[in-house]
């Protein structure tokens, strides 16, 4: 990973067993979610030495599937949810579960946030796109298969843009799976990415050569986006420079108190309706952006 200059990288299949976290020699980290005695599945994130910082919080959701989420240098979230799902000749109910599983963890997610999809899917997508160029482009391989048309519809709904299809390289470049006979190729692993953030994404392709002791390919994804690196998940964001305080002795005025209480009304969420992260935040970032609509901020202050 450092040699490939590798800030975070999915792992399916870890077979680690229970979750947490371990530090390697070099100071990486290595994030995993399992299940009771790691025989089998399993998921990991690893997280490069250089961007621990930037690490917000992390999530395990099942031997299958687990979630970070990283702080960039725009202010933005960027939500990481890796996977490992059903391989094709699994059973349908076994596929429903982990899809379902998958579908409620992304839905919990800030749509507005940068929220990225990856890991082994067992998924073929193929090339036909129609009525689909908005998520997978025009470049797939192969023929797409049951997990395709899964990790297609799921795309769909949660408006995200699979990577590995929608540039143009050599097949060779796109393959992620060779079989133990070296006859059949596939593309299953993928990288996918909200579509808002579509143009922040500048290649997906596999980098052949690299030694990862397995029967697939590492997928590479090169992202625009920077992470924020100064980010501590211990003391926040004190070494951002505090904005100046707002005017609050005017809610002494209790019109103003009155139009401002009435604003936050009209403005709150059902909290049943988000998760309660969420819920906290937007109503935070709501009561802050109203106190400074109607009271603005402190001027020409001395030194602390």
């Amino acid at each position: 990973m450092e040699k490939l200059h590798i800030a975070i990288a999915g792992i399916s299949e870890i077979r680690w067993a229970g979750s947490g976290e371990t530090t390697t020699l070099d100071s990486n980290l290595v994030l995993h979610s399992g299940n009771s005695d790691g025989r089998r599945y399993g998921v990991g994130i690893f997280v490069s030495k250089c961007i621990k910082k930037a690490l917000v919080s992390w999530k395990p959701i099942s031997d299958r599937i687990m979630t970070a989420r990283f702080r960039c240098r725009a202010r933005y979230i960027i939500n990481i949810t890796q996977c490992y799902a059903p391989t094709e000749d699994a059973n349908d109910d076994t596929k429903d579960d982990f899809y379902t599983a998958l579908a409620a963890t992304l839905n919990k997610l800030r749509q507005g946030d940068i929220n990225i999809l990856m890991g082994d899917f067992n998924a073929k997508i193929g090339p036909n796109n129609t009525g689909l160029r908005s998520v997978m482009g025009q470049h797939g391989t192969g023929t797409r298969n049951d997990n395709g048309e899964r990790l297609v519809e799921l795309c769909q709904l949660f408006q995200m843009v699979i990577g590995g299809t929608i540039f143009p390289h050599k097949d060779v470049h796109k393959y992620s799976w060779t079989s133990p006979s070296g006859n059949t190729r596939n593309q299953i692993d993928h990288i996918c990415i909200s579509r808002k953030w579509r143009h922040s994404l500048l290649d997906v392709r596999n980098k052949r050569g690299a030694s990862i002791d397995s029967d697939h390919e590492l997928v590479i994804a090169e992202h625009l986006i920077k992470l924020n690196r100064n980010h501590s998940r211990n003391t926040g964001n004190s070494q951002h420079r505090r904005a100046p305080p707002l005017n609050l002795h005017l809610l002494s005025d209790s019109t103003l108190k009155t139009r401002m209480t009435s604003t936050l009304r009209e403005q709150q969420i059902p909290l049943e309706d988000h998760p309660w992260e969420h819920t906290c935040r937007q109503l935070r970032t709501t009561a802050c952006n109203n106190a400074e609509d109607r009271t603005g901020y402190l001027k020409n202050l001395g030194p602390d």
